[in-house]
């Protein structure tokens, strides 16, 4: 009895790999298939596709094909949100067109590897005299059909499963020769090509309009509705098969034309109030705005919904600068009188300060300074520092009235350097007192500048 299976597979095997007509394309499969990809959409319409499409982030991203041609094909790359393609139908004629592009390939070459293969199994099994080792074989060789079948489009699918069935046979007659009493049952899953989505032909000059029309209706992004319409339109010059379409390509294009004016102009109206009411801290203003963009896109017809979220964005963040622009200026108004009295109280520091700059320019500069007017710098600035730490910033200007004191402490350190090198003629000491004096002067600058700054409204 098993020999006899085994000749059965054996002369199944042989007839496969003799050279013979071309296998019959699996179910839906193409023998040739074309560089046009389908992108199916949730409402039942379909998009042809210049090569594949790839999904990024939220977004399917392909090139629409609007004029199909083997020589100079005409496509405009645009996106969809995923929530609008059905990305399954869409995948398996994805699948489909792989299939295909293998079976008119690589497909018989790999079938005749294949079982061939299987073919050098079929010879072991008839020298091998070892029934667990026999076993072993057939039930590798038929798992590496499968395993192929599955990893290689299903190409002769029909053939490979009934490859399949004989080594089952022979698998069963070789457990029994074996003596195993538990036999299990291996279910072998079929009807791989007949569940791929049919593949269709290169789409028609009017069946490509008719689709482009579609994707500028469903696209959501303006710039890409009006590039798909110019595509077509240039895809349609000179041709006078479809007049129809052709009219109403130019028709669209112009009222989308006229949308992206009509946002345009739109924004720049809006942007313009917005700055006006940020300048003068017009919250009521500004916040009427967001109101009325609303009320203005409806009356557009609601036709870029990207353009209006974006206009809104800038508009959102205009209020809410606004808004802190008033806070600001109510803010300054209340601090006011506490600024102006915390500045008639440092500002002998300041002007002292000031008056010290030209002996912090030539300690800075490492310049000849008598020893006496560096020690008198010293003392004066020793009595400055005191006076300041005595004093107490409101809180607008604690960070200034911080600068100051490290300012003042600063020039009065770097005088007591270059007092020291003088007196001791060490070497580098004067180097440290020039370093000390130009971050004195640094941070007077600085404070000087936000102090002033802060004594004026909010800009």
């Amino acid at each position: 009895m098993l020999s006899w299976i085994l000749a059965g597979v054996w002369w199944a095997v042989a007839t496969a790999i003799v050279p013979q007509m071309p296998a019959p394309p699996a179910a839906g499969v193409a023998q040739a298939p074309s560089s046009t990809f389908w992108i199916f959409l949730k409402d039942g319409r379909t998009l042809p596709s210049y090569g594949e499409s790839v999904v990024v982030g939220d977004r399917l991203v392909f090139n629409l094909m609007v004029r199909s041609s083997p020589v100079s094909p005409s496509m405009q790359l645009m996106s969809l949100p995923v929530t609008s393609v059905d990305l399954d139908r869409t995948a398996k004629y994805g699948e489909s067109m792989h299939a295909a592009f293998y079976a008119s390939t690589r497909g018989e070459a790999d079938y005749a590897a294949i079982t061939a293969q299987v073919a050098a199994s079929i010879n072991q099994l008839g020298q091998v005299s070892d029934k667990a080792k026999r076993l072993e074989i057939a039930e590798q060789a038929r798992q590496q059909l499968l395993d192929w079948s599955r990893t290689h489009y299903r190409y002769r699918d029909g053939d490979i499963q009934e490859l399949s069935k004989l080594f089952g046979d022979v698998i069963s007659e070789l457990r029994a020769a074996a003596g195993e009493q538990t036999f299990s049952f291996d279910l072998v899953a079929g009807g791989g090509p007949a569940s791929r989505e049919p593949l269709r032909p290169d789409p028609s000059l009017r069946e490509s309009i008719t689709a482009a029309l579609t994707a500028s209706r469903v696209a959501d992004n303006g710039e890409e509705r009006v590039a798909i319409l110019r595509r077509a339109a240039e895809a349609m010059a000179g041709d006078t098969t479809a007049p129809d379409l052709h009219e109403e390509v130019l028709r669209r294009l112009d009222v989308e034309i006229q949308a992206d004016a009509a946002y345009a102009a739109l924004s720049q109206e809006m942007t313009t109030r917005a700055d006006v009411a940020l300048r003068n801290a017009d919250v009521a203003a500004a916040e009427r705005l967001r109101t009325e963009l609303a009320q203005r896109d409806q009356q557009l017809g609601s036709v870029r919904p990207q353009r209006y979220q974006s206009i809104a964005q800038e508009i959102d963040a205009k209020i809410e600068a606004t808004r802190a622009r008033r806070r600001a200026i109510d803010h300054y108004a209340a601090s006011r009188p506490q600024l102006l009295d915390y500045e008639r109280r440092i500002r002998p520091a300041l002007v002292g300060l000031e008056g010290l700059s030209s002996v912090l320019e030539y300690i800075r500069d490492m310049k000849y300074m008598a020893y006496e007017r560096v020690a008198a710098a010293e003392t004066r600035l020793r009595h400055l520092e005191d006076s300041a730490a005595e004093i107490s910033p409101p809180a607008d200007f604690a960070g200034v009235h911080a600068t100051i004191v490290s300012a003042l402490r600063m020039a009065r350190e770097a005088c007591s350097r270059r007092r020291q090198a003088d007196a001791t003629n060490v070497s580098g000491t004067d180097r440290e007192a020039s370093a000390a004096a130009a971050g004195a002067l640094l941070l007077y600058g600085a404070a000087h500048q936000d102090l002033v700054q802060g004594l004026y409204p909010p800009k």
